[in-house]
């Protein structure tokens, strides 16, 4: 019909390879894989060279794996135009590794980069077509809490980070209409084996996506949708603590009193998880001369706000 694609993806997620077995890096290392690649490639510039064409990984907020990972396709001769990228904060890392991630390849390649997946779960509810991947188990890892509010700070947050590089393009969040009616699992019959094998029985019958969606199960959009039109003019001067720990527990030696710890994980309104600085009061840790038991007053503070918090010290 005379439509052009702006952009192919020459594979998905191709860390371990593509074409197997022939092209799995495990077996046959980057040359072969870079083989199959480059021809893929061929055959999108055969149809149209405006077409940029991306190569396409997991592990967003590796630096090691990332940048090995480009390092050998580039050495193999492979011409492309984007570096496309996986990033799950649940899976792959924290958003401070992440945005480290895209600082060095920022630097280190002439791409541009893009994020080709990105999701976060919005509810842990299920129906009877669901088997959901991700729930809130996986929140300490993921940084954000399993609500609304979670989901569109986490999107808030990986578009910054992209908008914040040079050769930063954009993102695609995957997937956001992926609805928990019966028959739309993603794999076929004929996958099913291949997924046994691998151990995903998520992948087999229901859906498993649809709670990292930006829709409700009754297909009716979510509040967080609409981060995409606020996030260009959205800041978070106001954001507060509104989840710490009130008292702390801490053993130490009379000769580390330094041990102490300096900071602490809390939640905030945006319903993100932060480390902030713990301010420990000075006198009453001078007064810890002798083994025993105390208790340390200190403040955390995010902006404007400051909470009081208290340590009980067994020192030994």
């Amino acid at each position: 019909e005379g439509v052009t694609p702006e952009m192919v993806q020459i594979g998905n997620e191709i860390n371990n390879g593509m074409v197997y077995p022939n092209g799995k890096v495990s077996e046959n290392g980057y040359d072969s894989l870079a083989e199959f690649v480059i021809e893929g490639i061929r055959a999108v510039r055969d149809i149209d060279s405006n077409i940029k064409t991306i190569i396409h990984i997991a592990d967003g907020a590796s630096i090691d794996k990332v940048t090995y990972f480009f390092d050998r396709i580039i050495e193999n001769g492979v011409d492309f135009d984007v570096i496309g990228l996986s990033y799950y904060s649940y899976w792959h890392g924290s958003m401070e590794d992440f945005r480290n991630t895209l600082r060095v390849i920022d630097q280190r390649y002439t791409q541009e980069i893009a994020i080709m997946e990105y999701a976060y779960g919005y509810t842990n509810h299920t129906n009877e077509y669901t088997n959901n991947i991700y729930s809130s188990l996986l929140e300490e890892a993921g940084g954000y809490k399993t609500s609304m509010q979670g989901q569109a700070s986490y999107i808030r947050d990986v578009n910054e980070a992209v908008a914040g590089i040079e050769s930063g393009i954009g993102t695609f969040y995957w997937e956001p209409a992926w609805l928990a009616v019966e028959g739309a699992g993603w794999a076929t019959e004929g996958a099913t084996e291949y997924l046994t094998i691998q151990g995903d029985n998520y992948g087999i019958g229901n859906v498993s996506w649809a709670n990292q969606s930006l829709f409700s199960f009754t297909g009716k959009v979510l509040p967080s949708l609409q981060v995409f039109n606020k996030m260009k003019s959205s800041t978070f001067n106001e954001e507060q603590i509104i989840e710490y720990e009130y008292e702390l527990d801490k053993t130490i030696n009379i000769e580390n009193i330094d041990d102490l710890q300096n900071s602490m994980k809390v939640y905030t309104n945006l319903h993100r998880a932060l480390i902030v600085p713990i301010t420990w009061d000075s006198d009453e840790l001078d007064s810890i001369v002798t083994p025993g038991n105390y208790l340390i007053h200190g403040v955390i503070t995010l902006g404007n706000y400051s909470l009081s918090i208290i340590c009980n010290v067994e020192v030994n």
